[in-house]
């Protein structure tokens, strides 16, 4: 019985006076054996979105010119990652490395990506598997659908739902790209049903025009898949535009919360409060591990980095139009950790692995005293400490806040205790 094994002790806040510290030759492992490098191939785009992480919500991100990435800068990366393979940094674990392709619109700069699939083709097959991959807003998928078939590309289409989901999806003149959009996908669905099913998926982002609900019913109905969905994202807002943002902007717990209420739950899949119970659950239970030092060592003597930051490289490689490195393409611009220029890749580990550093003895301030480090969602990118070290952490969790938590997912499990073999076997999310 699940219940045998409750309560689990309750999280103390966070010692990391011992914390690891990040050495030069972490940053090369975790470049080497990244599971995605992801290329920001131009900045042209024939949608002119609202919400656009690059439009006029934001001030973080570097001006756009309508550029497009060199071709030669991005296979010197790539012959780069090489080298480092070739130098024996290459872990017997990494044997997948997605190619992705970002805008800007990708398919509005199909010669680089068929150059640089060439080149990955020739040079880099014989190290490991490739996926290649893109996201899209399929206006140009009907005259290009052929190639991307025939080199077994993983297709992440947008879209927001229903046509008013889409209230903010348009074009540079205003008028809206709805109708367009489904036109193409029914054309890829038509033409090549079986790489429809299994090749293309959906992203929706979130605003005042949908919900949770309208999105998962629209996808399921329409093209019988479950799309992601993610919120506006709420970093670098500019200050005038801040009014329109909040109008826009639409919670996805909340939504997700209502979502459950709509509906009267039929298992514990359908409850409100599952997904925030089974996060708990997987990150506090101890019988869960983050990595094998965990495992190997006890949670107690393995070194844990404050936040939920992602150590550089180690889930991603972001390449601007311009030639910037970061490792997400999610923050800012300013936060970029080397840059590529005439086919030389500056990259200096050594100042990667002391600006990291640096970091994280900035935000240890706050993470010491937060009881919920172990299921901790920030990323300290985000949450301003980096700017201001006065900033507050909206992530934080004291010790009244950490008991609400755990009682919470302890009366869920109470109320559905067959859902704790289903969280700790099937369900991931950490």
């Amino acid at each position: 019985m699940v219940l045998d094994v409750l309560p689990w002790p309750m999280p103390l806040a966070l010692d990391i006076t011992g914390m690891k510290q990040l050495i030069p030759e972490n940053i090369k492992e975790y470049l080497a054996n990244t599971p995605q490098i992801t290329f920001e191939i131009t900045e042209r785009c024939n949608l002119s979105c609202v919400y656009c992480g690059y439009g006029k919500f934001y001030s973080d991100k570097d001006a756009r010119y309508d550029r497009m990435l060199d071709t030669q800068n991005a296979i010197a990366f790539l012959k780069y990652i090489k080298s480092l393979w070739d130098s024996g940094y290459q872990g017997a674990e990494a044997n997948i490395l997605h190619i992705s392709f970002y805008g800007g619109e990708p398919l509005m700069n199909m010669p680089f990506i068929k150059e640089v699939v060439a080149y990955i083709e020739k040079e880099l097959l014989a190290y490991k598997k490739i996926v290649f991959s893109m996201t899209t807003n399929a206006l140009l998928l009907p005259q290009n659908l052929d190639y991307l078939v025939s080199k077994g590309f993983r297709i992440l289409i947008s879209l927001d739902g229903d046509r008013i989901g889409n209230t903010y999806r348009v074009f540079p003149n205003g008028q809206p790209a709805y109708d367009y959009i489904v036109k193409s996908i029914d054309y890829a669905r038509n033409t090549y049903p079986d790489f429809f099913r299994d090749n293309i998926s959906f992203n929706a982002v979130l605003n005042n025009c949908n919900s949770v609900k309208s999105i998962r019913d629209f996808f399921m109905e329409n093209y019988g898949k479950t799309p992601s969905i993610g919120e506006i994202n709420t970093s670098g807002i500019r200050e005038d535009a801040r009014d329109l943002f909040e109008k826009v902007h639409k919670s996805k717990v909340d939504s997700e919360e209502e979502a459950a209420l709509e509906s009267k739950p039929t298992c514990f899949q359908d409850s409100p409060e599952y997904m925030r119970s089974a996060r708990y659950i997987q990150t506090h239970s101890p019988y869960t591990y983050h990595d094998y030092n965990e495992l190997l060592l006890g949670r107690g003597k393995s070194n844990r980095m404050p936040t939920g930051t992602c150590l550089p490289f180690a889930k991603k490689v972001f390449i601007t139009v311009s030639g910037k490195i970061l490792p997400c393409e999610r923050i800012s611009h300013k936060y970029a950790l080397g840059r590529i220029e005439d086919g030389q890749i500056l990259l200096d580990f050594k100042e990667i692995a002391d600006k990291y550093n640096a970091y994280y003895e900035r935000v240890n301030r706050v993470c010491q005293k937060c009881h919920d480090y172990l299921s901790c969602l920030c990323c300290m990118f985000y949450n301003g400490q980096l700017e201001n070290e006065k900033s507050v952490c909206s992530f934080f969790v004291n010790k009244q806040m950490a008991r609400v938590n755990q009682n919470s997912a302890y009366s869920f499990l109470r109320k559905y205790p067959e859902a704790y073999s289903y969280i700790m076997n099937k369900l991931k999310i950490v």
